[in-house]
């Protein structure tokens, strides 16, 4: 569609809007229509109607006193459109006048123009109109900013000095919480010099009180002690070993609560420890005829911790159950990864711990469940504060639920480092012709996360290495194979996947394709027959490559 400039003439008769019209008739792009008004009301009506861009003035229109004012009404009413004066050679003194003022863009003297410049003279005067009213639709926007601007400034203003103000009491704030911290600090050093002092100050006398227990019941006294006599010692002696078990465990609470401890991380295998502690205390449990059962997977992925802090956890938590589980009861230890986490369970088939004191028995001196303890004796209610503790220090949490069949679950989680992480997710080719040493290997390998793939032929491994449509970090080879013998299941391992770690299972050391093997560059040997133990230090130096 074409564009078109609507005109408007102002005239008391119609002559000049007919030779305009006749003028513009054959103008395309734009086109021109034209309307003929005969007085300045209708055309101010005529302009509310139908928004023209150009308005043609007869000044004979106008009042002979105060000529410039019909235009400057008009201009006053309708800002936006673009006025021309339609003057007689008389009247160009009063167009000129008009033009400097700014009330009319143009003016045209009848019988002067043609069908050329009279399109081109409207055309003109309409874009200056345009580009008039474009600056003026600036300005407003400019202001209207500069309105904006101004307040914008003032709710600056005042959100500085709020600021200021804030921050004079922030300073405040923190100048006294620095002095509460400071005299934070200087009672935790209080507490510790006061902890050291009475440390001292009743081991002295116990190891005094210890000593005379000794001489009281040795064999080399004079006068052996009475039954009743010797009761009463071991109820002495009962009551001074409490009061060191509690002067140990608060100095150890007291100095893990003040960062006083440095954790001695090393690598080690979670389940081995966990077994190890388990293992050990049946003994203690065979006293009450609890069972301690141990479901802990073969491989584990290694991990950092303490290992003496965290068997002081592992051992507090079995012996806990023990105290609270009945004769007869069971006790239930396991170990498990979870995602990027080891999880860590002590159940038991005690009494349990009700769901709205749960979250107390954490807290230092608790005695929640004493009464529910078989042997009646009373708890010295530190052990779990230290637990949980040292789990905090290892960056992991403990909590306590109740176990499916009844009674207490302690749970606690450790994060697993970065490379115990990408140790857990290996893709693991094992090539191996006996099917039990083949189905250990791989469950005790899938325990550990790995993604095993498992061959009995040596050719039938090599295809699949050679066909390379899984990336191996690690391969484990018999060398007296079916189809093909290890040496050359390593061959194809250093040619089609040479990233991959080998590990060869042998029993026979000293034969010459042993020899032939180790040729083949530094590699991991394991002597059949071996341990878990055993894999798993070999999958460990496998897995720090």
């Amino acid at each position: 569609m074409s564009e078109q400039i609507r005109i408007l003439v102002l005239q008391q008769d119609e002559s000049q809007a007919d030779v305009i019209k006749r003028l513009l008739a054959g103008q395309q792009d734009p086109t021109f229509p034209v309307g003929w008004c005969p007085s300045v009301e209708s055309a101010l009506h005529y302009i509310g109607a139908f928004n023209p861009e150009a308005l043609l003035i007869d000044p004979e229109m106008t009042d002979p006193a105060m000529p410039a004012s019909v235009v400057d009404g008009i201009r006053a009413k309708a800002p936006q459109v673009a006025i021309l004066l339609l003057c007689k050679p008389r009247d160009v003194k009063f167009a000129l006048d008009t033009l400097k003022k700014g009330g009319a863009q143009d003016y045209l003297v009848q019988g002067t123009f043609d069908a050329i410049l009279l399109p081109r003279i409207i055309k003109n005067a309409v874009d200056r109109q345009r580009l008039r009213n474009e600056i003026t639709t600036l300005k407003k926007t400019a202001e209207s900013h500069g309105a904006q601007l101004e307040m914008a400034e003032k709710a600056l203003s005042t959100s500085q000095e709020r600021i200021r103000a804030q921050s004079k009491s922030l300073e405040k704030a923190n100048a006294d919480l620095q002095q509460k911290n400071t005299e934070l600090q200087k009672l935790d050093q209080l507490k510790s010099q006061f902890l050291s002092m009475v440390s001292h100050d009743l081991k002295s006398p116990l190891a005094v009180i210890n000593g005379y227990i000794g001489l009281l019941t040795s064999t080399r006294t004079a006068e052996p002690l009475t039954a009743a006599q010797k009761d009463k010692v071991d109820k002495i002696q009962e009551s001074a070993d409490r009061l060191l078990k509690l002067i140990s465990e608060i100095l150890t609470l007291s100095q893990l609560e003040s960062g006083k401890v440095n954790l001695q991380y090393q690598q080690a295998d979670a389940g081995a420890l966990v077994k190890s502690v388990a293992e050990s205390l049946k003994v203690v449990a065979a006293k009450k005829k609890q069972e301690i059962r141990i479901d802990i997977p073969l491989l584990l992925p290694q991990m950092s911790l303490d290992m003496q802090r965290i068997e002081r956890v592992v051992s507090n938590l079995i012996t806990n159950a023990h105290k609270y589980t009945p004769e007869g009861g069971w006790i239930r230890v396991r170990v498990k990864q979870d995602g990027d986490m080891m999880r860590f369970e002590v159940g038991d088939s005690g009494p349990g711990i009700p769901a709205g004191k749960r979250e107390m028995i954490f807290d230092r001196f608790s005695r929640i469940g004493d009464k529910d303890r078989p042997d009646g004796a009373p708890n010295i209610g530190l052990g779990l504060a230290i637990c949980k503790e040292i789990v905090s220090q290892h960056r992991g949490r403990i909590w306590v639920e109740a176990e499916e069949a009844g009674g207490s679950l302690f749970v606690f989680q450790l994060p697993l480092e970065a490379r115990a992480k990408r140790g857990a997710a290996r893709d693991i080719l094992i090539v191996e012709d006996d099917p039990n040493v083949r189905s250990f290997l791989e469950e005790a390998l899938s325990a550990g996360g790995h993604q095993v793939t498992a061959f009995d032929n040596g050719l039938h491994a090599i295809e699949h290495i050679a066909a390379k449509t899984k990336r191996f970090d690690i391969v484990f080879t018999d060398l007296n194979l079916p189809g093909a013998n290890g040496v050359q299941v390593i061959e194809s391992v250093k040619e089609s996947q040479p990233q991959a770690q080998v590990a060869v299972m042998t029993s026979h050391t000293n034969s010459d394709i042993f020899f032939e093997a180790m040729s083949h560059g530094p590699m991991t040997f394991i002597a059949k027959p071996f341990t878990v133990d055993q894999l798993q230090h070999a999958l460990s130096k496998l897995l720090a490559v």
